[in-house]
């Protein structure tokens, strides 16, 4: 039975080439949506199968999700990082609107307390002149 592997590459490991028209041997490249056709040996039933090297399977794996690890633990401290950054500027934004806020509300305080005043001052005035007129009636009728 054929089995197509990636690359070119035969179940024994080696590429399988072809002859160009100038005489060089190129990688066999298929067609799009083709598979390669790779020849294999055939098979003597009577020999034992090789024996597969499950260390150096096992030694592969473990290289490999050490390099995963690696790769997010340098991922969580970018994030960890990021967070950082957040954390400062969320921090820093919270104490700017709070003084602002703070700020604002003094100025309508102010403005409220002046309008306050100047509102006493008029009545106070109204009053005065309320009293003068009552004077001035006062006289006019005693007299």
């Amino acid at each position: 039975m054929a089995s197509s592997q990636p690359n070119g590459t035969q179940p024994n490991g080696t590429q399988s080439q072809v002859q160009t028209q100038e005489g060089n041997m190129d990688q066999q490249t298929p067609p799009s949506g083709q598979k390669p056709e790779v020849e294999e040996a055939p098979i003597d039933p009577k020999q034992p199968l090789e024996a597969f090297q499950w260390d150096d399977l096992e030694e592969r794996f473990l290289k490999e999700m050490e390099e995963c690890q690696k790769g997010e633990e340098e991922l969580e401290r970018d994030f960890r990082g990021w967070c950082e950054v957040f954390q400062a500027w969320v921090t820093t934004t919270r104490e700017h609107e709070e003084e602002r806020l703070h700020k604002r509300l003094r100025t309508r305080m102010a403005w409220v307390q002046n309008s306050e005043k100047s509102l006493e001052e008029k009545r106070q005035h109204y009053i005065k002149v309320v009293q003068a007129f009552e004077s001035a009636l006062a006289l006019l009728g005693g007299a």
